[in-house]
C-alpha cells in the first residue's frame, strides 16, 4: 500500500468500512438475491445472461464472464470514469463522512489544444458545473432577476418540491453575470468555455454567458454530479428554444437520461422504467407521483441508452404520441431494443398530449396510469402497423413482398440473437399476418440468414474486426495451444489458478506457496508478495484492503473462478493446485516441450477453466 498518504487510506478504509456495495452497485444494476449473493447483468461487458455477483459478506463484485471485479470504490470507478478521490468522495456524500481535506496547491492553469480551447480535468469540470449551479440557484431565489422564471413555474404548476427535487435555476437576462460572478470568484473564464458556459467575444475581448435569460435546468449523472445544463427560452423571439450544454469529457448526450438521478430508485423498486421526451415531461411525471420516469436529451434512443436501461429493470414503458413523427420514433426505438433482452412496450398519449399537458387536467393522473397500464407490446404495436399495411394492399405479390422486407429486416436487427421462445412467436405473428404457413417463413428466414451470412464472409475484414478471437466461449481452454503460445498461455493461467486455490483455502496453501520471484506476470506476482506477507486468518479482508485495483481485481477474479470451478471439492482443489505448482516449477527449457502434454492432462480432469477475456483483463500488463 506504499505510495499514498496515510491520511488517504484511513479516509478510503473509513468509507469502505461505512458502505454497502450491494446498495451502490444496485443503484446501477437491478439485482436479484442469489443464496447469500446477488446476480445482476454486468455493466462492463454486452451481458444478455446476469454474470455479475455481488457478495455482500465480502463487500465486492466479480463478473465471471469479463472478469470485472472489486469493491464499491473500484465499482464507482469503473462504471463512471471517475479518478480514485472522486470515487471516494462519492461515496463520502452517501455515508455522511468529511474526507480529510487536500493540501492546498496552486491553481493548475488549462493547458492550450491545438484548437485553442482549455483542457481541464474532469474533477475541474464537474467544479465549474457546481460553481454554476450555485449561481443559476441564487439567481432564481433573487428577488428581482428571478422573478420571472418564477412566475414561470408557479404558472406550469412545478411545485417547489421538485423545483428542489431538480435544482431547477435562472440564468439572468444580462450577457455576463455568469462569467463575473465566477471569475470574481477565482474560477478561469477558460474553464468556463471548456464547461460550455461561456464564449469569447470575437471582438471586444473578454467573455460572454452562453446562457442568458432562460430557465435552468441541470443534467445530473447516476451517481449526482451536475454534468451539464439545459435552459428554456424564457423570451420567445430568442432562438433555439432550449439550448443544451455540448458534450465534454463528463458530458456524452447519448449515453445521458434527463431525471435518471432522481428515478433511479423507484426504477429499481418498480423495475419499470418509462421513457419520454423533454424536461417538464419529466418533472410532471414526478410530481404527480410517477417518479420511474426519465427523458432523453434531444436524442432518439441510442444503443447506449439500451445498455444502461436494461441494467436497471426488466421492462421499459416508451412514450409516444400518436401522429406518424411519434409512430417513427417508435419505430427507431424498436431497432434499438429489438435483440436486448428485455420487455419494451409503447404507450400512446390520449388526444396526442404530452406528459406535462396530460397531468394538468383534471382527471389526468388517472388517465396517464391508465395509458401506461395499457402499453402494449412493441413487437405487437409493430406488427399491428403492419396488418393495417398489408390490408390496405391489392395484391397478394406486395403483401408478400412487405413481409419478406420486414422479415429481413428483422433479421439485420438482430433475429437470430432474440431468446428461441420470442423468435418463434416472431415467425408466427409475421406467418398469420400474411395468411400463409409458418414453416413457409421459418424457411424464407433461413434463406434470407445464409445470404446475410454469404454476403459478411465475403466483406472484406476491417481493422476493427482483426481482434483476437478468443479460445474459447465458454469459459473453457477448448483447444490445446502449441508451441510458445502455449508455455506462456499456461503459465499465466497456472499461475492465477494457483493464486485462487490459496485464496480459496489460506489454511491449506499459504504455507506451500513459491517465493513471488516464481511468478513472471507483474500482477500475480504482486499478489504473490501480499499473500507471502499476510497471515491466513486475515486474508478475509483482502480484497477490500488491496489497494492496487489491479491486483484486487486479479485477486477476486482468481478467488472466484476457482471457488466455481472446483464447487467445494477440498480433493478437486488440492490436485489443481498440486498441477499448477508443477508447472511454474518447470525449467524454461521444458515448457514448450511438456506445456502440450501438460494442457491436455489438465482439460481431462476439467481443471483449466478461464474465460479468455476475463484472463486478458487481469493480466493486461503482460508478462515481464
Amino acid at each position: 500500500m506504499s505510495g499514498s498518504s496515510p491520511r488517504l487510506i484511513d479516509d478510503r478504509q473509513r468509507v469502505l468500512d461505512a458502505t454497502d456495495i450491494v446498495q451502490v452497485v444496485g443503484e446501477h444494476v437491478a439485482l436479484q438475491r442469489k443464496g447469500r449473493e446477488y446476480v445482476g447483468l454486468c455493466p462492463f461487458h454486452d451481458d444478455h445472461k446476469p454474470s455479475m455477483y455481488v457478495v455482500p459478506h465480502k463487500q465486492i463484485y466479480h463478473c465471471f464472464s469479463c472478469g470485472a471485479g472489486g469493491n464499491a470504490l473500484d465499482f464507482l470507478i469503473n462504471y463512471h470514469k471517475l479518478d480514485f478521490r472522486e470515487a471516494l468522495q462519492v461515496l463520502a456524500d452517501r455515508a455522511g463522512i468529511t474526507l480529510t481535506p487536500r493540501r492546498s496547491a496552486a491553481t493548475r492553469k488549462g493547458q492550450n489544444t491545438s484548437s485553442g480551447q482549455v483542457e481541464i480535468s474532469k474533477a475541474e469540470l464537474a467544479a465549474v458545473n457546481e460553481a454554476a449551479l450555485g449561481f443559476f440557484r441564487a439567481i432564481l431565489n433573487h428577488e428581482e432577476h428571478g422573478k420571472t422564471v418564477r412566475e414561470i413555474l408557479q404558472q406550469r404548476h412545478i411545485s417547489p418540491e421538485m423545483v428542489e427535487r431538480f435544482s431547477i435555476g435562472a440564468a439572468p437576462d444580462r450577457w455576463d453575470g455568469l462569467v463575473q460572478t465566477l471569475t470574481a470568484r477565482g474560477c478561469p473564464a477558460e474553464h468556463l468555455v471548456a464547461a460550455g458556459l461561456a464564449a469569447p467575444r470575437q471582438a471586444a475581448g473578454g467573455y460572454y454567458d452562453v446562457l442568458r435569460n432562460r430557465v435552468i435546468f441541470p443534467i445530473h449523472d447516476q451517481v449526482g454530479r451536475v454534468v451539464a445544463f439545459g435552459g428554456r427560452r424564457i423570451n420567445p423571439d430568442d432562438d433555439p428554444k432550449y439550448r443544451n450544454s455540448p458534450e465534454t469529457v463528463l458530458f456524452n448526450k447519448s449515453a445521458t437520461l434527463y431525471g435518471l438521478y432522481q428515478a433511479r430508485k423507484s426504477v429499481i423498486d418498480d423495475r419499470r422504467m418509462i421513457v419520454t421526451e423533454g424536461y417538464t415531461d419529466v418533472i410532471a411525471c414526478h410530481q404527480a407521483g410517477f417518479e420511474n420516469v426519465v427523458a432523453t436529451l434531444g436524442t432518439a434512443l441510442t444503443v447506449q441508452h439500451a445498455r444502461i436501461l436494461k441494467r436497471m429493470c426488466n421492462t421499459i414503458i416508451l412514450l409516444f404520441d400518436g401522429d406518424e413523427a411519434g409512430q417513427r420514433a417508435a419505430d427507431r426505438a424498436l431497432q434499438v431494443f429489438f435483440a436486448e433482452p428485455i420487455d419494451v412496450k409503447i404507450a400512446i398519449m390520449p388526444e396526442g398530449k404530452d406528459p406535462d399537458e396530460l397531468l394538468r387536467r383534471e382527471n389526468g393522473k388517472e388517465l396517464f396510469r391508465q395509458a401506461i397500464d395499457e402499453a402494449v407490446d412493441a413487437l405487437a404495436y409493430r406488427s399491428s402497423r403492419l396488418r393495417q399495411k398489408i390490408v390496405s394492399l391489392q395484391s397478394q405479390s406486395a403483401r408478400a413482398d412487405l413481409v419478406e422486407q420486414e422479415l429481413q429486416q428483422l433479421i439485420e436487427l438482430g433475429l437470430d440473437r432474440v431468446a428461441p421462445l420470442r423468435r418463434g412467436l416472431i415467425l408466427r405473428d409475421l406467418a398469420g399476418i400474411l395468411g400463409v404457413d409458418e414453416g413457409a417463413v421459418i424457411a424464407q428466414a433461413r434463406r434470407f440468414r445464409m445470404r446475410q451470412q454469404i454476403r459478411s464472409t465475403a466483406s472484406p475484414v476491417t481493422d476493427s474486426a482483426k481482434e483476437v478471437t478468443p479460445k474459447s466461449t465458454n469459459g473453457t481452454l477448448d483447444r490445446v495451444p502449441t508451441g510458445a503460445e502455449s508455455a506462456q498461455e499456461l503459465r499465466n493461467i497456472a499461475e492465477g489458478q494457483l493464486l485462487g486455490c490459496i485464496l480459496v483455502d489460506p489454511e491449506q496453501f499459504l504455507s506451500k506457496s513459491p517465493h513471488p520471484g516464481l511468478f513472471l506476470n507483474p500482477v500475480n506476482r504482486a499478489l504473490a508478495a501480499t499473500l507471502a506477507e499476510t497471515k491466513a486468518d486475515q486474508l478475509e479482508h483482502l480484497f477490500v484492503d488491496l489497494e492496487d485495483p489491479k491486483v484486487r481485481s486479479a485477486a477476486i477474479h482468481w478467488h472466484e473462478t476457482m471457488r466455481n470451478m472446483t464447487m467445494g471439492d477440498a480433493d478437486r482443489l488440492k490436485r489443481n493446485f498440486e498441477d499448477c505448482l508443477a508447472i511454474l516449477n518447470m525449467k524454461q527449457d521444458e515448457k514448450e516441450e511438456k506445456a502440450e502434454s501438460v494442457v491436455t492432462r489438465l482439460l481431462k480432469v476439467k481443471t483449466v477453466a478461464v474465460n479468455p477475456a476475463a484472463l486478458a483483463r487481469v493480466s493486461e500488463t503482460g508478462q515481464d
